[in-house]
């Protein structure tokens, strides 16, 4: 058992570290054997410690897998013609003294750690997306990290929903609070509607109306604060397949059953005369 997860920990390093150095040399370009000799050994050295500190078989599948993507990803991206960040963002006394290595470091282990599989890449693209973005400081990812450590693959989905509602134009997202209609509020509600109060509350969603309580969210006024389009844009969470987010944001939707609201309307219009 333990030489068999030696032997995938092996594969992954090498894919990481050697054929990620390598597969970079290949590709035209002056910048390509600095970019190697700078990213190479930070993987390496990350992956050799952090296999010492894996405890079953399934962390470490998971960590296989959110190193090869990023080590793909970054290929890819340069194949591309995008460029390695230039700043000192890889560089430092040592391999594990730069912000790079650290960071690398820190979306392995939470990649490592997740039971909701869906979210390993998605976290692994914080690594992916700094890498070549000069702008986003260390301490952006970090937070963007923690952030995302703590919401459920669900919470992802929804910041997916509002961060690109113009992709779901054929969705009648609910235009008034769910008290305006009594039917409106079930149990698959409660528990999104939850959700979206706690991530308001987090400063990751933002309402044009305000609410106090899950009952008063208005739907349709929700979207995503800076924090949240940081978030959003880091780990391309406009890359969740559309099913899985109609899936979360189903209970948001009007429903022909709720009939007329309180106030006379019907989601948020005036009923044909």
């Amino acid at each position: 058992m333990g030489k068999k997860k030696l032997d995938v920990s092996d594969t992954a390093i090498d894919v990481a570290g050697g054929v990620l150095g390598a597969a970079i040399g290949l590709i035209p370009g002056h910048n390509t054997a600095l970019m190697g000799a700078a990213l190479s050994p930070i993987f390496s050295a990350a992956l050799k410690d952090l296999r010492m500190r894996v405890s079953s078989n399934r962390e470490q599948q998971r960590l296989d897998s959110a190193t090869v993507y990023v080590a793909d990803s970054i290929i890819k991206n340069i194949q591309a013609g995008k460029i390695v960040r230039q700043d000192d963002f890889f560089q430092g006394e040592n391999n594990f003294s730069s912000e790079g290595a650290e960071l690398l470091e820190g979306v392995l282990l939470k990649c490592r750690a997740q039971y909701q599989e869906k979210k390993v890449q998605l976290i692994a693209n914080i690594f992916k997306n700094i890498a070549f973005d000069a702008t986003i400081s260390a301490q952006m990812a970090y937070q963007v990290l923690s952030m995302a450590d703590g919401l459920t693959y669900q919470n992802l989905c929804l910041l997916s929903y509002f961060g690109r509602r113009q992709d779901f134009l054929e969705f009648q997202i609910l235009k008034e609070p769910f008290s305006m209609y009594p039917d409106a509020f079930g149990i698959d509600t409660w528990v999104v509607a939850h959700d979206i109060l706690e991530l308001y509350n987090r400063g990751i969603l933002s309402s044009q109306s305000g609410f106090m309580e899950s009952t008063s969210i208005t739907p349709s006024n929700i979207g995503l604060t800076v924090r949240g389009k940081g978030a959003f844009d880091l780990m391309d969470l406009n890359s969740i397949p559309n099913d899985d987010v109609l899936a979360v944001i189903r209970p948001l939707e009007y429903k022909a059953h709720f009939g007329t609201g309180r106030f006379g309307l019907i989601n948020g219009e005036k009923p044909l005369a």
